[in-house]
């Protein structure tokens, strides 16, 4: 419906759920591994009985390598997708997500696999109740796993996100 005194408004489409719709400010990254798959392996599974966790850490992460037209912009990160071969049944994997460098992480956990050995993605939804946490200029992902009995390999990630503003700094 178009009215003249709307004309010029935005509209934040990262906030609605509108599958059909084409956003240009939703973008995803890919992270990845570039031909690489990471193996969280049962092999190793504790040090003297106590289970130790598995854990891959990324750099620091501010997208500008593949938007170069977002430097100096923040980002809300809506959800990421982890790309991985479906090894065992019931793997714990969790995402983390940090936007000061690793000091208070946003998190999510969730149960995957079957065991059927195929290449499968999960979604990892970051925006439920914490959206504040998921916005910052730049971000540390980390993927982690532990149990004593299942393994996980993980092949790439994407990470879905809005640009937000420019940053500017105030006296």
């Amino acid at each position: 419906m178009a009215n003249s005194d709307n004309a010029g408004l935005e509209i934040d489409l990262c906030e609605n759920v509108l599958v059909s719709v084409s956003a240009p400010d939703v973008h995803e990254v890919y992270v990845g591994t570039f031909g690489a798959s990471y193996v969280f392996d049962c092999a190793y599974d504790s040090d003297c009985d106590k289970m130790f966790m598995s854990q891959w850490t990324s750099k620091d992460l501010d997208f500008t390598d593949q938007f170069q037209q977002y430097r100096n912009t923040y980002f809300t990160v809506e959800r990421v997708l982890l790309e991985y071969i479906d090894v065992d049944a019931d793997t714990p994997v969790t995402v983390h997500l940090s936007n000061d460098g690793g000091v208070n992480w946003t998190t999510k956990t969730l149960t995957l696999g079957t065991g059927d050995g195929t290449q499968k993605v999960a979604d990892f939804w970051l925006m439920t109740g914490a959206a504040a946490e998921c916005t910052g200029k730049k971000f540390v992902l980390r993927l982690s796993s532990s149990s004593t009995s299942t393994r996980f390999i993980w092949t790439g990630i994407n990470i879905v996100f809005c640009p937000r503003g420019k940053y500017k700094e105030v006296s």
